[in-house]
This record gives structure tokens, sequence and C-alpha cells, in this order.
């Protein structure tokens, strides 16, 4: 499996920095409560400092909403979509011990994370900028946004993931030639 950006995502925004890691072994019976428990207290007290909107990677994606012509507040990146539900409902939703570590991780360092079971993956994963689609809203309110984001197989749990940088709304799809890999 490899992944990669089209060239436009680390020319448009070279501030960019991702990592990979790759786990095996993960069931949803694994017990993860202790890896977990101390993210999410990481999250809780970062949160009871400054507010999400304030952390330093919070801005740099809202910068790179911006950027793009998205209003920041609308289309929040999956860390701060995390945080904010972490601050107003106490704690976020147990799914599968590897999802719910990684959204740990996301809250704790207020980064997005993404997850994919590479089972079901072929070929690549390849992060692509999404393009607009006309809105079908009445006219007064119609403007361009975003289309959700398009994959096949597999759906991504989270975005894909950028350090401290910021970047363009992505879709993640799979690929038979990537074009370039960070």
């Amino acid at each position: 499996m490899q992944f990669s950006y089209s060239p436009s995502i680390p020319r448009d925004f070279p501030e960019l920095a991702s990592q990979t890691l790759l786990l095996r072994g993960m069931s949803p019976d694994v017990p993860a409560h202790a890896v977990i428990a101390p993210f999410m207290a990481q999250a809780r007290q970062n949160l009871a400092c400054t507010p999400e909107s304030e952390m330093p990677s919070i801005q740099a994606w809202r910068r790179g909403f911006a950027r793009m012509g998205l209003k920041p507040t609308q289309y929040r990146c999956a860390a701060e979509a995390l945080l904010r539900r972490l601050r107003k409902e106490g704690d976020l939703p147990g799914l599968h011990p590897l999802v719910d570590l990684c959204n740990a991780a996301s809250v704790a360092f207020a980064i997005p994370v993404a997850v994919f079971d590479l089972d079901r993956v072929s070929g690549c994963l390849q992060v692509r900028p999404q393009p607009a689609v006309r809105s079908t809203r009445p006219s007064r309110a119609r403007s361009n946004i975003p289309s959700p984001a398009k994959s096949s197989s597999p759906t991504p749990l989270a975005a894909p993931t950028p350090g401290a940088g910021a970047t363009a709304k992505a879709a993640t799809r799979q690929c038979a030639n990537p074009q370039s890999t960070r």
C-alpha cells in the first residue's frame, strides 16, 4: 500500500507534514482504555487552558481552509470537530479500539488522524483537492461548497493527517499510479 498527495497539495501547502503508522492485530475486543485514558486526560487539560479555536494547529487548519475560500468555522478539520464535541459533551463515543485510540490522539495533540482498514484497500491512497459543487439550497443562500468527500473503499474515518500545517479540503481516493509520495 502506498500513500501519496496529488502534486497540487504540497505545492499549495508546503508546510504540510504527515506521518503514517501501520498497526496489525487490532480487533474490536482489544482492551484500549488504559492507552486511551492519558490522551483524553491531556485533551481535557488542554481544553481547560485553551479553547480549541485558539490552539496553534487548529488555527493552521483554519488558515488553510480560509486560503481555499472556505469559512473555517463552517468547515472544521476533524481534530477541531472532535475537540468541540469533547468540550460540549465531556467525552467521545466509543466506536472501535483503533478508532477510539486515533480520536484520543487527535484531541490530545489537536491534529486530524485518519484510519483505514488496509484489508479493504487495493492500490494506494491519494489525497487530492475536492472540487466545489453548487449547492441545492435556495438561490439567496446558494454558494459553492465542497461536495462530501468522495472515496472508494475504504471510507476515511477522519481527514488525512497534516501536522501543524494547513491542507486543502481533500478527498482520499484509491489510485493506480501515485504521482508523489511524502
